[in-house]
């Protein structure tokens, strides 16, 4: 089993790329400003030069999941996203496509058929993880769903909002904080607390525990980084 544990992007905590490889004891990183616009060769060339040993997980635009809603247009666009991404995946650096379903997006028949239909044209095979901010979704009968789909879904903890699930051999868990969504530093026992629900999903291949919670990411990135293997017993 593979842990990996980054930041959801790095411009709010130490502005720069080369500060977040110089700064941060990570191995992973989740490009959070991807969910805005499509990545320019230049900024892939420099994540290739500077950020080569680090897997990467990509925020998918939000044109695909709030514009869109997984229609034609959005397969469409989808793929013009994912080619500016393809020297990353030539160099297999990409693990996840992380999709932000909006609270409006609730579960119906006719979206699982275009999450369908989008999720077999978009030949992105088992990268696929939907972080779902409606809880609906979070039901037996949907998550089964996902599951059938290969779709891995993102265990979230955020103020009022606290979902530990599994639907593949892939945990992916996004930290945005317990007070204050993006803006809150979690303690030491909160942090075990989280660990222990991740414990409880195993077994997986790999484990993924992304912090979006720009005060904290250092501080909590760095406590869960010394924490993870006495609490996994690995």
């Amino acid at each position: 089993m593979e842990v990996r544990i980054g930041a959801s992007g790095w411009r709010w905590t130490l502005g720069d790329f080369s500060r977040y490889r110089m700064l941060a004891p990570f191995n992973a990183i989740e490009i959070d400003y991807t969910f805005y616009k499509i990545l320019s060769q230049r900024e892939v060339q420099k994540f290739l030069l500077e950020g080569g040993n680090l897997k990467w997980a990509v925020k998918v635009h939000r044109s695909i999941t709030h514009r869109y809603f997984f229609d034609e247009n959005a397969i469409k666009f989808f793929r013009r996203f994912k080619k500016s991404l393809k020297l990353m995946e030539d160099r297999k650096m990409i693990e996840f496509y992380v999709f932000i379903i909006p609270p409006a997006l609730k579960p119906s028949q006719e979206l699982l058929f275009r999450i369908k239909k989008f999720i077999s044209a978009s030949n992105i095979s088992n990268k696929a993880a939907f972080e779902f901010r409606s809880r609906e979704w979070y039901s037996e009968e949907w998550l089964k769903e996902m599951q059938k789909l290969g779709i891995t879904v993102v265990s979230v903890d955020a103020p009022g909002f606290h979902y530990f699930v599994k639907t593949t051999n892939k945990i992916y868990v996004r930290l945005h904080g317990r007070r204050n969504w993006f803006f809150d530093v979690y303690n030491n026992e909160e942090l075990d607390e989280i660990l222990l629900e991740i414990k409880k999903l195993l077994p997986a291949d790999v484990i993924w525990i992304i912090l979006d919670n720009d005060p904290g990411i250092l501080k909590n990135g760095t406590y869960l980084l010394s924490r993870w293997e006495e609490i996994f017993h690995i």
